[in-house]
């Protein structure tokens, strides 16, 4: 596919039709035209600087080996590829990413660790459980843009809520109105344990995915027999 392709595509890259970005660039739908007048939706992800062209290149690799026949698998913005010793569970590279999914300790250490994954993971549970991506958390009416501002963080700002009793400030309505209160609580937990500042505190992906399922268990024993 050529770039002049891209550019039509896209409406040349147009503001419009921009979809989200991250550490490396933005991302852009667009209507790439065939004969017959075909039209086939692709999305394009535009760097907007030369600092990422390396872990951008990683990504790409990664992509082109990797399928899965159910949903698309993507972004892989902090991935490495090299010929890491299996008894190694870190590497140091510049940091880079989008700012609320990267593991505070790696930007200030440029350590990445297996618990970075975990962090990262939090945070996509955690998007789940508001039912939104976390910059847009400060728009719902039911949290202050201000005091999410005053703690500066996402870490900052989930610790504020647990540590005060008010985590159900930011569950999405239609889950808080499903979920029975011991999978929510148990849901939570493992949330907060994935996003601890400290990694030696974060669970495996193991008992991430063991929590999980004792959640989801609870929900239906109790949803089925409420029903």
């Amino acid at each position: 596919m050529s770039f002049n392709d891209i550019q039509l595509a896209t409406q040349d890259f147009s503001r419009a039709n921009c979809i989200g970005g991250g550490g490396f660039g933005q991302v852009y739908k667009g209507k790439l035209a065939h004969t017959n007048n075909v039209h086939s939706t692709i999305v394009v992800k535009k760097l907007d600087k030369t600092q990422g062209e390396r872990q951008y290149y990683n990504e790409l690799q990664i992509l082109y080996k990797y399928n899965h026949e159910n949903a698309k698998v993507g972004d892989f913005g902090l991935s490495l590829i090299s010929p890491i010793n299996q008894k190694t569970n870190f590497t140091i590279d510049h940091p880079c990413g989008t700012r609320d999914y990267v593991d505070p300790m790696y930007l200030k250490s440029g350590i990445l660790t297996v618990e970075s994954d975990v962090y990262s993971f939090g945070v996509a549970l955690f998007e789940i459980l508001c039912g939104r991506a976390t910059y847009t958390i400060p728009r719902r009416k039911s949290v202050s843009l201000l005091s999410f501002i005053k703690y500066k963080s996402l870490l900052s700002f989930i610790k504020y809520k647990f540590e005060n009793g008010k985590e159900d400030d930011v569950v999405f309505k239609a889950i808080k109105e499903e979920i029975v209160p011991e999978s929510l609580s148990t849901f939570l937990n493992i949330v907060y344990k994935c996003l601890d500042e400290d990694r030696e505190n974060r669970p495996t992906m193991k008992d991430v995915l063991v929590q999980l399922e004792k959640a989801l268990e609870i929900q239906d024993k109790l949803y089925d027999a409420g029903a």
